[in-house]
């Protein structure tokens, strides 16, 4: 039984990699071109594109929940139902974080890389999406500022690309510029995936030895004036909130760690 477990689970996974693919072909066949025939703005667009994206992020995630792939549990996002104008972090354990996060925050904007852009699986769902392409500079920082206060929420993983396994957290300083820039605080939330999965060092069909479970977990908020208060200019400051940041979410980390031991 622990074998056909195994490879039935090997199956769905792949079987879930899949639909993602061919989901996102769905979405730029026919949800990009709706989305351009209703809505003429492109603020209107977007929006809608959003919503769009969030409800298939829904529907992919039941569908592994349903097919015995994975569990969540999702705490606290109720407080965060009709909140506008977050800079929501978040650590980045595993390859689909990004996909419960945007499935379960409303209006989410997101950083996403060039090269995910010129994908044929998932050129749709950004695109309809209209979300921000990471090309660097003050450019993007000025977009996400200006997303955030616009009223979008936008969703940073400060560590840049997922964690690796067993070593220190290493966080740059993107989200501490876009807050120190905007006057925003951070609207924490904290990913735990157990047994690990989908990390920067397993691939997509090294599964874990069984169904895994993510559990996201929204944290009281951090002003960001208060932990900068007195620092002289914002270089200075970048640095000691992003070196914050470090120490919140390796103290989450040691929290979990010492409940599973």
């Amino acid at each position: 039984m622990g074998k056909l477990n195994y490879y039935w689970r090997l199956f769905v996974t792949g079987l879930s990699f899949f639909s993602f693919g061919f989901g996102g072909l769905i979405i730029a066949i026919f949800l990009l071109p709706t989305v351009w025939a209703l809505k003429r703005t492109p603020e209107e667009r977007t929006r809608l594109g959003k919503k769009g994206v969030q409800l298939s992020f829904r529907i992919f995630i039941e569908l592994m929940r349903v097919m015995g792939v994975c569990n969540y549990r999702m705490n606290g996002f109720e407080q965060l139902a009709k909140r506008k104008g977050m800079l929501v972090i978040a650590n980045h354990p595993s390859l689909i974080d990004v996909i419960f996060l945007v499935a379960f925050i409303d209006d989410a904007d997101c950083v996403v890389k060039q090269s995910l852009k010129s994908n044929p699986a998932t050129f749709g769902p950004l695109t309809a999406a209209g979300y921000l392409v990471n090309q660097g500079g003050e450019d993007l920082l000025n977009k996400c500022v200006q997303s955030i206060s616009s009223g979008k929420n936008l969703i940073i993983f400060p560590e840049g690309t997922r964690t690796v396994p067993g070593q220190p957290l290493n966080m740059q300083r993107g989200a501490a510029n876009i807050a120190l820039r905007g006057n925003f605080d951070f609207t924490p939330v904290y990913i735990r995936c157990e047994p690990t999965t989908l990390t920067k060092a397993e691939k997509w069909y090294q599964i874990p030895p069984r169904k895994f479970t993510m559990e996201l977990t929204v944290q009281q908020d951090i002003n960001v004036k208060e932990v900068v208060a007195n620092l002289p200019n914002n270089s200075i400051a970048s640095r000691k909130l992003t070196e914050y940041l470090v120490e919140f979410f390796t103290k989450e980390n040691d929290k979990h760690d010492r409940s599973c031991q």
